[in-house]
């Protein structure tokens, strides 16, 4: 009999883990969704287009500013490497709270258009 209840409680608890591990996993993602995300500072806003695989739009003041390039995500680092005139250039910012439809890079918030 203490095996049977044993069982069941490694049961629940199993159940439980497994429930809490996907509900959390829902809201948040490894990586942004392929899109365009821009942040709401005014005149510097930003926006951000992952397309591809690995490929990203950076551009600012309206579309004035625009840069193209790939970007890598290791953890929380977000890696976005591009090239002008030849010469490649590594810009490395921090990302966070990753979800459907917004994240935040270096601490400013970029939502899914």
């Amino acid at each position: 009999m203490k095996t049977l209840k044993f069982n069941r409680k490694a049961n629940i608890i199993s159940t439980l883990l497994i429930l809490t591990a996907l509900l959390s996993a829902c809201g948040n993602l490894k990586a942004p969704k392929n899109g365009t995300y821009k942040s709401d500072d005014g005149i510097l806003s930003q926006t951000w287009t992952f397309s591809g695989k690995d490929e990203i739009t950076i551009s600012a003041g309206g579309g004035l500013i625009a840069t193209h390039g790939t970007y890598s995500i290791n953890g929380e680092k977000l890696t976005v490497t591009t090239s002008l005139f030849g010469v490649e250039s590594k810009s490395g910012y921090k990302i966070t709270e990753i979800k459907s439809k917004s994240f935040f890079i270096d601490g400013t918030k970029f939502e899914k258009q």
